[in-house]
């Protein structure tokens, strides 16, 4: 499965809509997607130099609004989404725990005595 993304990916670093493509698989990596944007990054600022600043900011921008979306995943939705793509991944050894607690955790700052 994860061969086929990954030529799927780079399929889509030779597509006359590549930088797109590119944010949206940088967007994915950072929340859910196996494959890094990386495989499209270098070849695509390799073949286009004079675009290689605009191309970096797209893939950062995307990336930065997807580890967004997958800090929300793990916080607000752990429960339902987030099991899903532990499973999904097999993450599910017996040393993962999620690192924010049970929902009750999250109520805010604990209040410490002084």
């Amino acid at each position: 499965m994860i061969r086929s993304l990954y030529d799927w990916v780079i399929r889509l670093a030779q597509h006359k809509n590549a930088i797109p493509a590119m944010g949206v698989v940088s967007f994915m990596e950072s929340s859910f997607f196996p494959i890094p944007p990386d495989v499209m990054l270098v070849p695509m600022v390799l073949a286009n130099r004079d675009k290689a600043f605009r191309i970096a900011l797209v893939c950062t921008v995307c990336s930065v609004l997807g580890g967004l979306l997958g800090y929300a995943i793990g916080y607000y939705f752990f429960e339902t989404i987030g099991a899903w793509v532990v499973k999904t991944y097999g993450l599910q050894s017996s040393s993962w725990q999620p690192c924010c607690g049970s929902s009750a955790s999250r109520s805010g700052p604990s209040s410490r005595s002084a």
